[in-house]
């Protein structure tokens, strides 16, 4: 639309940006309604993978690549910084509306945004040290 110089009507701009400022809390609101703290062994494990994978690996994998890619400084920081943030709360909903495991995911999820305060700092003390 920028291109083809079309502006968007300001009653309809303004709509949509309150429904974008209220997609978060909503999805918030949805996994917080869907928690269960009563994880079996297997769901357990399921989501200690799920965090290491999200929060260790796939960090340190986009900074190997991008170094590997010749990306260096600030570019590479914000592209490891990135891959280092917690799931999105929609996996939760997408979870329970194409019948997966939404209670294993509601727990991801929380767990995973818990633990990435903690993550996130130790990648950026990495970070600035290099």
């Amino acid at each position: 639309m920028n291109v083809a110089n079309i502006h968007i009507p300001l009653p309809i701009e303004n709509t949509a940006s309150l429904l974008k400022t209220a997609a978060l809390p909503l999805s918030l609101l949805s996994v917080g309604a869907g928690l269960k703290f009563v994880l079996d062994r297997h769901e357990l494990g399921a989501i200690a993978f799920s965090n290491v994978v999200k929060l260790a690996i796939l960090p340190l994998i986009t900074g190997i690549a991008l170094h590997l890619a010749g990306i260096n400084g600030m570019v590479l920081a914000m592209g490891v910084l990135y891959a280092g943030m917690p799931c999105a709360g929609n996996a939760y909903i997408l979870a329970r509306q194409l019948g997966g495991d939404a209670d294993v995911m509601a727990s991801i999820v929380t767990i995973e945004t818990l633990l990435s305060a903690l993550s996130i700092s130790v990648i950026a003390a990495i970070l600035t040290v290099n």
